[in-house]
């Protein structure tokens, strides 16, 4: 075995490492006894050939056989339902979702259209819109310069009026983020996947280095493999709060759009509990509940430095289980 390797190429060498384990480039250089550029210049061959990835960000920066490697979808769903789904089921029993109360039909002075418009603004808030309830209401009078945040809002309600009427799917999905995103991309970019790197950024820098772009594409259709299952499924109200968190984060954390990830994720959670629980789900007040607990929000959607570092532990936050 030790002659066949030593007769391999260095590219082959590489790649036969690679099946085993991730490797840093220094760990490379180790076992390979080459120089650090010369380990380099064939790592970035191999990425521009489609066989090798890289995760994880300075200094710990790892490289991967993308054949061995390519999801975090069932590990993570997997580990909500193994370990985070025991908790969320006692810490939630007999409790509304999020504390909130489901708009009844029988209240004839509720108006639903004015619930679902407040659902799109606050969203919108959250990423930095700064038009009120009121002042979107009244946007007859508003500026020219508000022209653009109008349109956002405008935008996002048309796609959760387009995702009323259909049903979850991969398609669906990228059909309702064209529609919300119109005022946000250009029009190559909108119900399409990014095709760049996506960081999130904080205060001090880059706080979160999303999913690379060539592998968003598999990582979507996992996702969606995993919805389409869900959704045939039976579950308690319980269990569809808790898949509907779940499918929220990942999205997060795939991040898989240059922009209107936010929006889309918060769509999302609610079109599936909508699917499974009835259309009066798209009018509970969950985006105004993000909006009103922001801080707590952002704290709680941060899992990790990096997709393939995320630990999922830590969405216990999110859950509110301890």
């Amino acid at each position: 075995m030790i002659e066949k390797f030593m007769k391999m190429s260095t590219k082959q060498k590489i790649l036969k490492l690679l099946d085993g384990r991730d490797y840093t480039v220094a760990e490379l250089v180790g076992v390979l006894g080459l120089s650090n550029q010369i380990i380099h210049r064939h790592l970035k061959d191999l990425q521009n050939d489609g066989e090798v990835g890289k995760k994880g960000k300075m200094p710990r920066v790892f490289y991967f056989r993308k054949n061995i490697q390519q999801s975090r979808i069932l590990e993570s769903r997997e580990f909500f339902q193994d370990k985070l789904w025991p908790k969320f089921s006692i810490k939630r029993k007999g409790k509304k979702f999020l504390d909130l109360e489901l708009p009844s039909r029988k209240n004839k002075k509720i108006d639903f259209n004015f619930l679902l418009t407040a659902s799109v603004l606050y969203s919108s808030n959250i990423e930095g819109n700064t038009l009120d309830l009121n002042s979107f209401l009244n946007k007859e009078v508003l500026s020219k310069q508000k022209k653009k945040e109008i349109g956002e809002i405008e935008d996002l309600r048309e796609a959760y009026i387009y995702a009323q009427g259909k049903k979850i799917s991969e398609k669906t999905f990228l059909e309702a983020h064209r529609i919300l995103s119109k005022s946000l991309v250009s029009k190559n970019r909108q119900g399409k996947y990014r095709r760049e790197a996506v960081g999130v950024f904080g205060s001090s820098g880059l706080a979160y280095l999303a999913i690379e772009s060539d592998l968003v594409v598999n990582e979507m259709s996992l996702l969606f493999e995993q919805v389409a299952k869900l959704l045939e499924e039976k579950m308690t109200k319980t269990e569809t709060f808790f898949w509907a968190i779940w499918l929220h984060l990942m999205l997060n954390l795939i991040h898989p759009f240059s922009d209107g990830n936010g929006r889309a994720s918060r769509m999302l959670e609610k079109w599936f509990l909508a699917e499974k629980l009835g259309k009066d789900f798209w009018y509970l007040q969950t985006e105004k509940y993000y909006w009103d607990n922001l801080e707590k929000y952002y704290a709680n959607l941060s899992l990790g430095t990096n997709y393939w570092e995320v630990d999922f532990k830590n969405a216990k936050s999110f859950l509110g289980i301890k």
